[in-house]
């Protein structure tokens, strides 16, 4: 016999500084935002400065996989991380991000 019983989502943890994992937009190094969004249940980021849209990103990533894009402010690179697709990475350069392999 299969059973099934519904359980209570645990209370999310403080958010962390510079660690954008929900969907929405979220300012990092002053005038940057990335704007995180679900469509048909992957995950997709734009990141925009002074009002430009200067990254794109469509990883394929499955909402249902733990991701989430970073900001390092030490080293001023741009991280995303999924469990089911890996990691992709931008360097910070003058105004723009720089995709890195």
């Amino acid at each position: 016999m299969l059973m099934v019983s519904a359980c209570r989502q645990a209370p999310r943890a403080p958010a962390v500084p510079n660690v954008f994992d929900q969907e929405g937009e979220h300012k990092f190094n002053g005038d940057f935002f990335i704007t995180v969004y679900k469509a048909d249940n992957l995950i997709a980021g734009t990141v925009r400065h002074n009002g430009v849209d200067i990254v794109a990103h469509h990883p394929r990533a499955s909402n249902y996989s733990t991701w989430f894009y970073y900001w390092d402010e030490s080293s001023m690179k741009l991280w995303f991380y999924s469990g089911d697709v890996g990691t992709d990475l931008w360097q910070l350069e003058g105004d723009s991000l720089v995709k890195k392999s």
